[in-house]
């Protein structure tokens, strides 16, 4: 039995007769030649390694398994007929396994029947080859081979950057959904998204027959802050606000800011009552809250207005409409303070 060995193309030499000169693309190309014959393994050789290509030897195809499991060729160049497991058993075999199913197999065959090359390539025989092996024909098959090798690899290549670009295009598309629905000053969903999301509550709160809340925020005399302190001062503030009111609010809640210094809190499954108490914390927290902006050491305060959805209102709006009429009517009592919407403006307890 011939045993596996791995010969690398060398140079030709002087006194060989030879003028052919290695390939630099087949050098990254090791052959696995299967063949019980000797001789027939060394002609192999010598012109496959002439043309720049490695080879890789066994001596059955038993063997042949085994160096495919362990040195991973991409194309195998074997005889039909062997010992213990002859080329149409070894094809079958290797198109059976993950390691060769991408493999290019070329079937060195003495028998020109029909019937012996038609089960060859049905095996999964990729080509053929008549013997007494003809170089140059051999050559010109294994290029061929070699060829469809580096077009896989190409594919694979391509595939694999098309994955990845879409993975960043998809990454891309949710961080340009995020900015879009996002407000840039606090890092809270912006009115669109408080919109969107309101929507969504609503239809699921008429569907459902669940309780919903919402409350309408306003910072007290913001234009003040800004007048007196500059607008980057007022963002800050702005800033600062918005993370006390998520702070304050429950993990269920929805805080967005609508614009300017306004805010609202979306309250599913939230009584008048609860969402009075949600408002109240909001406007104590902000009320108490010492803000870290250099220079700024006024308090800030919000007027509040609370209102849950009930049978007199027919769209979204009207439930956020209704929390903006109590705020206003929170800054006509003094501003710092809630009331509610919509049966009968009154004013909340300060202990909540």
């Amino acid at each position: 039995m011939i045993p596996a060995t791995l010969e690398m193309p060398t140079s030709p030499s002087a006194g060989t007769g030879s003028s052919r000169r290695p390939d630099r693309a087949a050098s990254a190309l090791a052959i696995l030649v299967v063949d019980d014959d000797p001789i027939e393994v060394r002609i192999l050789r010598k012109h496959l390694s002439e043309a720049g290509y490695g080879v890789l030897i066994a001596g059955d195809g038993e063997q042949a398994l085994e160096v495919v499991a362990s040195e991973a060729p991409r194309l195998t160049v074997t005889d039909l007929m062997m010992p213990r497991m002859d080329g149409i058993a070894l094809c079958k075999a290797l198109r059976g396994s993950p390691a060769g199913r991408q493999m290019q197999v070329i079937m060195l065959t003495g028998c020109e029947e029909e019937e012996s090359l038609v089960a060859a390539l049905e095996a999964g025989a990729d080509d053929y080859v008549i013997k007494p092996v003809r170089p140059r024909e051999l050559l010109a098959r294994v290029r061929a081979a070699h060829r469809t090798i580096l077009l896989q690899d190409q594919l694979r290549r391509d595939k694999e950057e098309l994955r990845r670009y879409a993975a960043e295009l998809a990454f891309a598309n949710r961080k340009l959904q995020e900015a879009a629905l996002t407000d840039h000053l606090t890092g809270l969903p912006n009115r669109r998204c408080g919109m969107e999301r309101l929507a969504q509550e609503w239809a699921s709160s008429v569907r459902t027959g669940q309780l919903l809340a919402c409350l309408f925020m306003d910072i007290d005399h913001f234009k003040q802050v800004n007048d007196r302190y500059g607008h980057d001062v007022g963002d800050q503030v702005i800033h600062e606000t918005g993370g006390v009111l998520k702070a304050a609010a429950r993990e269920c809640d929805v805080v967005c800011r609508i614009g300017g210094e306004e805010f609202i809190t979306i309250c599913r499954e939230t009584d008048l009552e609860g969402a009075a108490r949600l408002a109240e914390r909001a406007r104590q927290e902000l009320e108490k809250h010492s803000f870290g902006v250099a220079g700024f050491d006024d308090q800030v305060t919000i007027s509040a207005g609370v209102a849950v959805r009930d049978s007199s209102m027919c769209r979204p709006g009207d439930l956020l409409n209704a929390a903006d009429t109590a705020v206003y009517a929170a800054k006509r009592a003094g501003r710092n303070c809630v009331k509610l919407a919509p049966m009968g403006i009154r004013s909340l307890p300060s202990d909540g």
